[in-house]
């Protein structure tokens, strides 16, 4: 018995001394391809950074965290921390772009991948990119695995040994480079300023709601139909393992039963029209869900 804790706690510290390798992509239907498809380039990826044996990399998305926190704070802070970046450009998905934008800013290693349909943009064109194929297939997959982990494991070595020559931004110009201020807080304080966010980002939702309402009378979110919503949030929540708001919101499964229990196609003219009216919603039910949780 006490063999097996010993053992259980060397595991639980080789996890923690593992380099995280963050990842920024797409995980919604997006320039044409769908939610399956960036779930396969995801697993391709995966691949590529477990084949590397000179350093094992723990690999995961940088929005997710180990406890229940804001979203938006924990992309923050993993862009801020993991020990490396691989960031999908492909569609130039704006969240993507916008976080490989803090991530320059921190002036910390990225590897850039794209496939072979999108363009590359202005402001990153002269950063090496390894390219993919769209299409995913088999032979052209594998050399972009085995040039992903060789970039990979060069990248992360050079900014570790040398970090003012491995800069990103040394081409461009003298900078500051942007910092995220660490505060040692007690637990309770912890606790406080969490559910002072969490009462923030209520306010905030139950102000767009009250705003939506008035643009849209034809759909009257009562009590009745609020609950069949967390109904179904719930089953999806449980049975996909969902971790935030915004996964819900990427699920088209979850969004169709949302839009047939609502009649929406008599209420607004687009589905993304219908997605911006109930996001707001489903933000707010699931943070109440957390909190009841």
């Amino acid at each position: 018995m006490a063999e097996n804790k010993i053992n259980t706690e060397k595991m639980k510290i080789r996890t923690q001394n593992k380099p995280i390798c963050g990842l920024v992509m797409p995980i919604s239907e997006i320039d044409g391809c769908s939610e399956s498809h960036w779930k396969d380039v995801r697993g391709i990826i995966t691949e590529a950074v477990k084949s590397i044996e000179e350093v094992e990399f723990e690999i995961k998305l940088v929005s997710e965290a180990e406890e229940t926190t804001i979203i938006q704070k924990t992309i923050i802070q993993n862009v801020f921390d993991n020990g490396v970046i691989i960031c999908d450009v492909s569609g130039k998905n704006p969240n993507v772009m916008f976080e490989l934008g803090m991530r320059f800013a921190f002036d910390k290693p990225v590897v850039i991948v794209k496939d072979d349909v999108t363009d590359y943009s202005f402001d990153t064109g002269n950063i090496r990119h390894v390219p993919y194929p769209r299409d995913l297939r088999y032979q052209k997959i594998i050399d972009f695995q085995k040039d992903l982990a060789n970039r990979l494991l060069k990248t992360y070595k050079g900014y570790q040994e040398n970090q003012k020559e491995a800069s990103l931004l040394k081409d461009y110009g003298k900078f500051k480079i942007a910092e995220l201020e660490e505060t040692t807080i007690s637990s309770e304080k912890l606790m406080i300023n969490l559910f002072e966010d969490i009462k923030s980002e209520l306010n905030n939702i139950n102000r767009q709601n009250r705003s939506f309402t008035r643009i849209k009378r034809n759909l009257i979110i009562d009590n009745d139909l609020e609950e069949k919503i967390t109904v179904i949030m719930i089953e999806f929540i449980k049975r996909f393992d969902i971790t935030s708001s915004n996964e819900l919101l990427e699920n088209g499964k979850f969004l169709e039963r949302i839009e047939r229990i609502t009649d929406a196609p008599s209420c607004f003219s687009s589905f993304r029209e219908f997605k911006d009216f109930i996001e707001p919603l489903i933000t707010r039910l699931f943070l109440e869900y957390e909190l009841l949780s």
